[in-house]
């Protein structure tokens, strides 16, 4: 072989481990964004669970949820309440209401001191019965 050949070969080589190398790094940083999406979505429906019952059930207005080690901070605020119609007539008298819909936001915090880090927001709607 002469030099020139040597020469080819090693640069051709070296590209093609280059190549190889980017399709790897690739991978690996898409198999990482994958991770820590499907993480994010666990921790938000567990979240949103957690929200539902302390708030529907419990009224709680704010909380902590721990999730995989880290903690979570939400907030609720209502939107609307409106009376939940159970039969609607054509005259004002027909219109009878069993309770009341609410439609409410939920603010989700990594932290919240020194200043609140926004992760997320969601909003939920649900029927409270009239007593």
């Amino acid at each position: 072989m002469t030099l020139i050949e040597v020469l080819i070969a090693s640069v051709i080589l070296f590209i093609s481990i280059s190549a190889i190398s980017y399709v790897t790094q690739a991978m690996l940083l898409n198999e990482r964004r994958l991770v820590t999406t499907a993480q994010q979505s666990y921790m938000l429906e567990y979240i949103q669970d957690e929200v539902r019952y302390q708030y529907e059930y419990n009224l709680q207005v704010e909380g902590e949820y721990k999730y995989d080690g880290e903690s979570y901070y939400w907030r609720v605020e209502v939107v609307s309440e409106k009376p939940a119609l159970t039969s609607v007539g054509g005259s004002e008298s027909g219109e009878t209401s069993n309770g009341t819909m609410i439609l409410y936001k939920c603010a989700v915090f990594s932290q919240l001191l020194p200043a609140p880090k926004k992760i997320t927001e969601f909003k939920n709607v649900f029927w409270r019965e009239a007593k």
